[in-house]
């Protein structure tokens, strides 16, 4: 029921979070740190959202810290209650709830 207008900057945000995710996480976007593997549709989901929550410049500091992030996005993954947020029960809400709180403390340690 949304209008052409509502799905026209739905799809431009949609682009937006894609282009930042390939910048900050290049092939590896989307799938487990350290495992690699075929993409994981509950980091997919995550990520997304996080990346669309943040502002233009906020998204510039990632990209300009790369290697900081990916460093940060590996060590939260180590906590196995994350890990498991995106590997087990995905659509279990406390799981849920545990990978978007993981993608966002990975940007905010990151933006500190």
């Amino acid at each position: 029921k949304m209008s052409n207008a509502e799905r026209d900057a739905l799809a431009i945000r949609f682009r937006r979070a894609m282009h930042y995710a390939h910048a900050c996480f290049g092939r590896q976007a989307f799938r487990k740190p350290a495992a690699g593997g075929p993409l994981n549709e509950s980091l997919f989901e995550a990520t997304a959202v996080a990346l669309d929550n943040l502002t233009d410049k906020e998204l510039d500091a990632l990209v300009a810290r790369k290697e900081q992030l990916l460093d940060i996005y590996t060590n939260v993954f180590k906590d196995a209650r994350v890990f498991e947020s995106v590997t087990w029960s995905t659509g279990d809400p406390t799981r849920v709830e545990k990978r978007f709180e993981g993608l966002r403390r990975v940007f905010a340690e990151v933006l500190q």
